[in-house]
């Protein structure tokens, strides 16, 4: 054969084929990620003027007797009528005032009076989470001169002032079944799915506040949850189902709690990424050029190398232009991802400095650009559910009866209801871990707790 010929049949050859193998970009720890910072939920507890008449109710009795010292042991009685409570925000007590109506037996008669009672008392919430009447001042008043004659002689009226008294003083209101079915609740982990798999969120409760008393339309009082977020992939074990214990309230000069924002972590894992990048994929091969309709990317891989999301994409085919040439081997892209309109995807993405100059050398046959563009198309992950499920995890857990146990006529428990509106939900940072995408949601929102509990706020907690 003639030199010539084989000497131009072999730079055909060499011209009808172009590899690309530019390195692979390494696999490097990115940027610490901190867990992020702690956060607060806020909690507005309302305990009102008709739950702060039923815990006094169950305290001072409607009916009592007892006895006296008079010319011989005697005995008296009395019975008071509805309480009528008086707040004053400004000093910071609570006044409560109703007529008892009291008989006491004297010789050869039976003594009927009336008397007003005034009580002044200042309630304060204990480490213990227990409502308390502090220095509770009893006064009970009458212009009766014969009741005079009698208190200097018994003492009927001290008597019963001191017994009201004693009651006040011991009475206390249990606020931990308010407070226990959300710190529990939050200290179970929130799951979420990566695919086939699962992530949790461990909100890491961390204490427990209380801010200064209001008396305005009851007992009022701003409560903040401290919590620690992090995220775990897979889950961690089952936890064991031992009672959650709160840790002891600490009052503090102020909690806001006009809204709570709380960070909780979600996450989604690169194998997720690629698979949903891969639905984009006909047959295995993502064909990205018009021009050129025998080009195809195939077998996409994705990973994290420092900081940024790396994208391995495998190139082959045909380009006809002028003369045919199998183009084959790998293109690497990487970029930052973001979230738009509850969409992960990738608007910075390019082809890494090493793949976009063999590509450059293949220009008048392909076009880098299409490559990007095709990439970034079919690189997109829908996160809607796992913000959805932040928000009514967060909902649901906050939204729940309790009882206060006897603190109503008779001993019966007074219902109450705690109530959680999440009303937004942001991205607040998203971030390139090594092993999956940690994103940081924030959820703003509104919480209250009722005793007792409006009917309306039941009837809507009973139809869900």
């Amino acid at each position: 054969m003639n030199r010539h010929l084989i000497i131009a049949l072999t730079t055909m050859l060499c011209a009808c084929s172009e590899a690309l193998y530019p390195p692979r970009p390494p696999v490097v720890p990115g940027p610490p990620i901190a867990d992020p910072p702690h956060t607060r939920l806020t909690l507005h507890a309302s305990f009102t003027k008709e739950g702060l008449r039923s815990a006094l109710d169950s305290v001072i009795p409607v009916i009592d007797k007892g006895s006296f010292s008079f010319l011989g042991t005697r005995e008296y009685r009395w019975q008071r009528g509805p309480l009528e409570i008086q707040l004053d925000n400004a000093a910071g007590k609570v006044t409560v005032q109703t007529i008892v109506k009291a008989q006491a037996d004297l010789p050869g008669t039976t003594l009927a009076f009336d008397l007003k009672l005034v009580v002044d008392t200042q309630p304060v919430v204990a480490s213990d989470y227990t409502v308390q009447l502090q220095t509770p001042l009893v006064v009970l008043s009458t212009d009766d001169k014969l009741l005079r004659l009698a208190e200097w002689f018994g003492g009927v009226v001290t008597m019963i002032r001191t017994s009201i008294e004693d009651k006040l003083r011991v009475m206390s209101i249990d606020l931990r079944p308010m407070l226990e079915p959300a710190y529990a609740d939050l200290a179970r982990p929130i799951r979420f799915p990566i695919g086939d798999a699962q992530g949790c969120v461990q909100l890491g409760v961390q204490s427990v506040e209380a801010g200064p008393t209001l008396l305005v339309g009851g007992f009022e009082k701003d409560i903040g949850v401290t919590l620690t977020p992090s995220v775990t992939l897979p889950c961690a074990a089952k936890p064991s189902s031992s009672k959650v214990e709160l840790p002891p309230l600490r009052n503090v000069s102020a909690v806001d709690s006009s809204t709570f924002e709380v960070v909780v972590p979600v996450a989604a894992s690169y194998d997720e990424l690629r698979r949903a990048m891969s639905q984009a994929f006909s047959g295995g091969k993502l064909f990205f050029s018009k021009e050129q309709p025998e080009l195809y990317l195939e077998n996409p891989e994705i990973y994290a190398s420092g900081g940024l999301v790396v994208v391995k994409v495998h190139i082959d085919g045909k380009a006809r232009k002028g003369i045919t040439t199998r183009i084959y081997g790998d293109i690497y892209l990487a970029g930052h991802p973001q979230v738009r309109d509850n969409e992960l995807l990738f608007p910075d993405l390019e082809p890494t400095v090493e793949s976009s100059n063999l590509l450059l050398r293949l220009a008048s046959k392909l076009s880098k650009d299409d490559i990007r563009r095709q990439v970034q198309q079919a690189l997109r992950l829908d996160i809607s559910l796992r913000l959805a499920a932040v928000k009514e995890t967060l909902s649901q857990r906050l939204t729940y009866v309790f009882d206060i146990p006897g603190s109503a006529p008779g001993g019966q428990p007074l219902r109450g209801c705690v109530q959680a509106k999440v009303g937004r939900i942001e991205l607040s940072d998203l971030y390139a871990h090594d092993s999956y995408l940690r994103l940081y949601v924030k959820a703003i929102g509104q919480a209250a707790a009722y005793v007792p509990c409006p009917r309306s706020v039941l009837t809507s907690l009973a139809a869900h």
